[in-house]
């Protein structure tokens, strides 16, 4: 028996081009899970790796009853993987190579259920990528949506079925036009993909079934789509409809949503008219980690909202970005502290030993980026600054003098970063920090945290005793940044820490600093809302 880290791998229950699904004994916490292990090849593809690293977060933190939680994921001797729920029955894919095809009045409402999940994850930013029946796991006809292990940012981006390595990203059988075609993709690529599965069930084949490699490919991009009517006898009629606008190779002529598609099914099925388009989206997204309390956030409508929008290339208009004006001190303007929030367990265990708390005594523990009226505190600790050309290598945990800020950074550090959630062209070069050897402020993409500062260390000691700051100076009564917690750990491949801090007028403001020690760089966001603050932080980490 394969011992995986915590995990004893107890029996293989499935394999495919993404990886094994291992039932497995999670010794930590005495529990059986489905443990998936990605092909080692994916993990040296850093694009990969830190894309999956992002996503899975955001889909742990999917409370949607059709979506299998993600209770942990990450890396253990150089293979990601996904610790989910175990979920006993059987997969579409197996049904449908046993029953055969499934009566409508069966098919339609597990086609229902998975686009439920498929609306929670695009409403929280996620597109699957890789919905096919082998994904659909059945207990008696309660459905459930698995395997996020591919997913990706719903951000309009551009698409490859390939990732850098040349590993398929998702099946050929169930992939939009678009994404062979290196087209901007959204959620409706996972429309496209759920129509083919509802052309499965009620066939028992998937759409182009004669065809393979590049003559499926073709399929997908110039063939009509296929009529189940035609191929299966006492399929209605009327299901035909559904398919080819779900099938249809332009996305503005497909459902808007997969809740949509749902709805345009049983109205075909059943003769009930499909809900108000207020309503496609099936249900709310908690926008919390699981285990956290709080309401839940309504979904946002379609586009998603601009700030996820990674391709605008300025501040968005009338945020009068740059310093406010007569501004005393950040949040002067009477902004309301952050609201109290409940327990809720965390990702991974505190780090360290017995943690020292209570608010700051002086704002020189902060770096004050004052770039709109509700300005925003970042933690490096401010050392005094000169007009010395070039920094001083700093010695271990050490506070070294730095260059004064210019207009524009430089480009080193900048460029070690990937552009998501903040806007390149505001980045400035700031006063070295903490014994940092670079340290730029960015302007953010999303007004609830307007700007970022990122930081270049020489040396682990330095790197490590700068986070040692941030965790000494904020505190809070539990320890997970989901909910607006205090806490300092290894979580999804970073360190970690988060917390609140008072400022010396008896504002709270809510920090999450993280970073790699693989790469000696650190980030620093914050806001008043932590919701906000972790959010930008899980969903737009640039490195």
């Amino acid at each position: 028996m394969e011992q995986f880290g915590p995990y004893r791998l107890e029996e293989l229950v499935g394999r495919g081009g993404m990886g094994e699904v291992y039932r497995a004994h999670d010794t930590r916490r005495d529990r059986t899970v489905a443990l998936k292990r990605l092909p080692a090849h994916l993990a040296e593809d850093p694009d990969f790796r830190a894309r999956f690293r992002k996503e899975a977060a955001i889909a742990s933190r999917l409370t949607e009853p059709h979506i299998v939680p993600i209770h942990d994921f990450g890396e253990i001797d150089g293979r990601l993987f996904l610790d989910m729920r175990l979920v006993t029955g059987r997969d579409l894919a197996d049904v449908l190579a046993t029953d055969g095809p499934l009566p409508a009045a069966r098919a339609v409402p597990i086609v229902a259920q998975v686009a439920s999940a498929l609306d929670a994850a695009h409403a929280s930013g996620l597109l699957h990528r890789d919905v096919k029946p082998a994904n659909v796991l059945l207990t008696g006809d309660f459905a459930y949506l698995a395997d996020f292990g591919v997913a990706r940012a719903v951000d309009g981006s551009r698409d490859s079925a390939l990732t850098a390595t040349g590993a398929t990203v998702g099946t050929l059988g169930y992939m939009a036009p678009e994404r062979f075609l290196g087209d901007r993709v959204d959620h409706r690529a996972d429309v496209y993909a759920l129509a083919c599965v509802l052309f499965e069930l009620l066939t028992g084949q998937p759409p182009f079934a004669g065809a393979s490699g590049p003559a499926l490919m073709h399929a997908h991009l110039s063939a009509e789509p296929p009529v189940p009517s035609r191929s299966v006898p006492g399929v209605p009629p009327a299901l035909d409809a559904v398919v080819a606008r779900g099938m249809a190779k332009d996305p503005d002529r497909r459902h808007r949503t997969a809740g949509e598609l749902a709805a345009a099914a049983t109205h075909a099925l059943t003769g009930t008219p499909p809900q108000a388009p207020a309503r496609q989206v099936a249900a709310p997204v908690t926008r919390m980690h699981p285990g956290g309390t709080g309401a839940p956030t309504p979904p946002p409508s379609w586009p998603p909202a601009p700030a996820a929008d990674r391709t605008r290339l300025g501040p968005p208009a009338g945020t009068g970005f740059g310093p406010a004006p007569h501004v005393a001190h950040p949040y002067a303007h009477g902004a309301p502290a952050p609201a109290p929030y409940g327990p809720g367990p965390h990702g991974g265990a505190p780090r360290g030993g017995a943690r020292r708390r209570g608010p700051l005594v002086a704002v020189a523990a902060a770096v004050l980026a004052a770039l709109v009226v509700t300005a925003v505190v970042l933690w490096p600790r401010p050392a005094a600054t000169t007009t010395a050309a070039t920094p001083t290598v700093p010695s271990a945990g050490g506070v070294t003098a730095g260059t004064t800020a210019g207009p524009v950074a430089a480009g080193g550090l900048l460029g070690r970063l990937e552009p998501a959630g903040f806007y390149a062209e505001t980045c400035e070069d700031q006063p070295l920090t903490d014994g940092a050897t670079e340290q730029i402020r960015c302007t953010t993409t999303d007004t609830a945290v307007p700007a970022v500062v990122f930081q270049q260390f020489a040396d682990v000691p330095t790197y490590a005793e700068s986070l040692a700051t941030v965790d000494r100076n904020t505190s809070g009564e539990d320890e997970d940044c989901a909910i607006g917690g205090d806490a300092s750990v290894e979580y999804a491949g970073y360190d970690l820490v988060c917390g609140t801090t008072t400022l010396e007028d008896g504002t709270s403001v809510y920090v999450v600093a993280w970073g790699t020690r693989s790469s000696l760089m650190q980030g620093f966001v914050a806001g008043q809302d932590p919701d906000d603050v972790y959010t930008w932080w899980l969903t737009n980490t640039p490195f």
